[in-house]
């Protein structure tokens, strides 16, 4: 059976697939590929499937018990945690990489999805002059309002419930990873991997958050803003 791989390699490839992630998102973006947060995680999850050696596993959907040793019980006996508990016992991580032999995570992570809900369909085709006229002034309409509502929620920026809900549990997370680490014999990552499409300062809002809170290194923030109204108002320009 091959080896797993260490601590600094599983944290290397994790970087690595989510940057490869981000490169293709803009581009895809385009073609409606991802619709939810499921969709992100769908996809870095078989990034990570594909860049990882077995017996290291990756996990979608996976139960952690801020109790640690409610975890690792549960781990132990029953190879896998308790799914059904009340709520505030703990999290539903959305990725999770563990050694199939392990009982504690090397990385666990929250993803956030924040698009903007819109059909690219028809801009695409209108700068491409496949529609009539008038819905080729429709579409501009509606570009035109879409730049300045942007514009005006950029300038205001995402209220405070915005960023709480963006790092929920970051103190029980703060604990959890403590103890973790004093059950095992190295380090345990929780990123928050995010992309936002509306809010470019939502990525320092959540590191100052963090910094409040004095999140350790082990809890890292990867923020990514697609600036959706900078390519739309290169469309427009083009209409």
């Amino acid at each position: 059976m091959k080896e797993s791989h260490s601590d600094a390699d599983v944290a290397g490839i994790f970087e690595k697939c989510w940057k490869e992630l981000l490169k293709e998102y803009e581009t895809r973006r385009l073609f409606n590929v991802y619709c939810s947060e499921a969709d992100i995680q769908l996809h870095f999850a078989s990034k990570l499937l594909g860049s990882l050696r077995f017996p290291t596993c990756v996990y979608v959907e996976f139960p952690i018990s801020f109790d640690v040793g409610d975890f690792m019980i549960s781990r132990m006996n029953l190879g896998k945690p308790r799914r059904k508990r009340k709520k505030g016992e703990g999290i539903i991580a959305d990725i999770v990489i563990m050694g199939g032999h392990e009982i504690i995570p090397s990385i666990f992570a929250e993803i956030k999805y924040g698009p903007l809900i819109w059909n690219y369909l028809p801009i695409l085709q209108a700068v491409e002059g496949k529609l009539t006229k008038e819905r080729k002034e429709d579409v501009k309409e509606a570009l035109l309002k879409t730049i300045e509502r942007l514009r005006s929620w950029e300038e205001y920026g995402p209220s405070q419930s915005v960023v709480y809900d963006h790092l929920k549990n970051v103190d029980k997370i703060i604990r959890l990873i403590k103890d973790f680490e004093e059950w095992g014999n190295g380090p345990v990552y929780a990123y928050y991997c995010v992309i936002n499409e509306i809010y470019p300062k939502l990525g320092q809002l959540m590191e100052d958050e963090l910094h409040k809170h004095n999140a350790p290194d082990e809890i890292r923030l990867r923020f990514h803003h697609n600036s959706v109204r900078s390519w739309l108002e290169d469309q427009l320009s083009k209409l």
